[in-house]
């Protein structure tokens, strides 16, 4: 599969993710950034970011942020990707880079639009409720899924591994 792209609009999206994107490799896999069915996603085991970036479509791999970045800065005005088995091809005139690609390996890969959707309403409950969840948000990124909060549309949960 292979796709065309401007750098300047890959650029865009790749600096729009790049804060939910891990700065140590505690968990090697939230250093990588997923591309699917237009989207590409990071996320650092707090944040998870997602910019739709619709030239991508058809790309469908996780590769490791930093070299795919470095990888595009390196291109002229326009890029060419081209995924290979294990491989992400960057190309742009005479340059050409490689950078693995990891398969079935990202946190979560929800096609958009998919599964239900809630957004929450801000009012005074609202607030009130991430102020009393606050405490039971554990700061221990050894154990990412206690750092969150999960809302299913009519609760919300926070636990710390204690209580």
């Amino acid at each position: 599969m292979s796709c065309s792209i401007k750098k300047a609009s890959l650029l865009d999206a790749l600096q729009t993710a790049r804060s939910a994107v891990s700065h140590n490799d505690l968990l090697p896999i939230l250093t990588f950034i997923n591309l699917q069915d237009g989207l590409l996603s990071a996320y650092d085991g707090r944040h998870a970011i997602r910019v739709k970036v619709p030239q991508l479509q058809g790309i469908q791999t996780s590769v490791k942020y930093d070299k795919f970045f470095k990888a595009v800065e390196a291109c002229g005005e326009m890029v060419e990707l081209t995924l290979m088995k294990s491989r992400l091809e960057i190309k742009s005139g005479r340059f050409r880079a490689k950078v693995a690609t990891v398969d079935d390996l990202f946190p979560y890969s929800m096609p958009e639009g998919a599964g239900d959707v809630w957004e929450p309403m801000l009012d005074e409950n609202f607030l009130a409720t991430l102020r009393a969840l606050l405490p039971f948000v554990s700061q221990d990124m050894s154990r990412p899924w206690q750092t969150g909060l999960w809302l299913n549309g009519t609760h919300a949960y926070a636990t710390q591994n204690i209580s």
